[in-house]
């Protein structure tokens, strides 16, 4: 799969908004009700969530996030090579309880 194919089957969902959608980074908002269909999808493209780890992230996967955040507890990372390119998704859940920050990077050409 393509990172902008990737994209193209996130942005089905339903966002309360769209922050960034560049070309190598997508940022928006959902509401927590829609997080299981989007983890099931993730979960199909990525495999098993990197974080909460079991162990300690490798250093390709922090070097990658640093940029946009980094992940911290009660957040989940997804990352794998799609195209022989570093990819991964974050997804920060609000103090609300309501709403999730969804970000989708790869490595920068």
């Amino acid at each position: 799969m393509e990172f902008n194919e990737l994209i193209s089957e996130v942005k089905l969902f339903s966002f309360e908004e769209v922050r960034i959608d560049k070309e190598d980074f997508f940022e928006a908002v959902i509401l927590k009700k829609n997080l299981d269909a989007l983890n099931a999808k993730l979960v199909s493209i990525f495999g098993v969530l990197v974080w909460p780890p079991e162990k300690k992230l490798p250093n390709e996967v922090n070097d990658l996030i640093k940029n946009h955040g980094g992940v911290m507890g009660g957040q989940m990372l997804y990352f794998a090579r799609l195209k022989n390119s570093p990819v991964f998704v974050m997804l920060w859940p609000w103090s609300d309880e309501k709403h999730i920050t969804l970000k989708i990077g790869r490595e920068s050409e």
